[in-house]
């Protein structure tokens, strides 16, 4: 960070507090605990404790950073979902992964690499964690990460789940349309819609029989869509059905996705 002297007034404050205390404590050099409340204070910012970073604490390279991480979000955002990234979920991403990004600028060398299974990630938030990763390699690049591996390891599971959060499954993944229509239990309607609409690796949109459809969903088969393929569940299905339909619903995501980029 810059010389304390250029922070704000309220962190003059903290500092010089935190130099107090410290003398009440151990007997070092002054330049020492100057160094050791800078550092303190650091590690607020970098562990996520203050998320509100006085960009002007800053050192200037690392200012510069941030703002190519921003031109670097909106780019791969653009070039991956043909659409402009909106202001106000781009300040959110980029709060969200603030933390993250200073922790990894100035701590690479000693952060340990997450343990989280980017494979799962890919099986089931393929579009998402593919985003996700094209996004650390260019933005690896542009920052010049020597160890682009490891910078993927540490970075990915922050910046998975801000996305997963923050863009909603309408900004990035293809309508699946589904008609749901129940003859014999009409309650299950509303139950089926709340099972899917919950999903975040899935875009799916409601839709009445007879208007076009990816799918439908029933407790009989319906002849009037004998070109769309059909679910017929006569009891309220369980994890394993839901999950069934669920991946045949995915790939058909993949593909318009795919489709679309071309």
């Amino acid at each position: 960070m810059v010389d304390a002297a250029d922070w704000p007034e309220a962190y003059q404050q903290l500092n010089a507090h935190l130099i107090d205390m410290m003398r009440e404590f151990v007997d070092l050099p002054e330049h020492v605990l100057r160094i050791e409340a800078q550092f303190a204070i650091l590690t607020m910012f970098t562990s996520g404790l203050v998320t509100d970073v006085p960009e002007e604490m800053l050192r200037s390279e690392v200012q510069t950073r941030l703002k190519r991480l921003t031109l670097t979000l909106r780019n791969n955002y653009e070039t991956a979902f043909q659409s402009q990234l909106p202001s106000v979920v781009e300040a959110q991403l980029l709060q969200a992964t603030l933390s993250s990004n200073l922790r990894t600028l100035y701590f690479l060398k000693d952060l340990v690499q997450s343990s989280v299974d980017i494979g799962v990630l890919e099986r089931n938030f393929p579009i998402h964690a593919k985003f996700t990763s094209d996004l650390l390699v260019t933005l690896a690049d542009v920052w010049q990460i020597e160890d682009v591996p490891k910078f993927r390891r540490v970075m990915f599971e922050d910046y998975f789940n801000a996305i997963i959060v923050h863009l909603t499954p309408a900004m990035i993944l293809p309508p699946i349309r589904v008609a749901i229509g129940f003859v014999y239990h009409p309650g299950m309607d509303e139950l089926i819609r709340q099972q899917l609409a919950n999903r975040r690796n899935i875009n799916f949109e409601f839709v009445s029989v007879g208007e076009p459809a990816d799918f439908y969903i029933s407790d009989i088969a319906i002849e009037s869509e004998y070109t769309v393929p059909g679910y017929i569940w006569n009891v309220f299905p369980d994890n394993h059905t839901i999950d069934h339909f669920v991946q045949d619903a995915m790939q058909l995501s993949i593909k318009y996705y795919q489709n679309r980029k071309r």
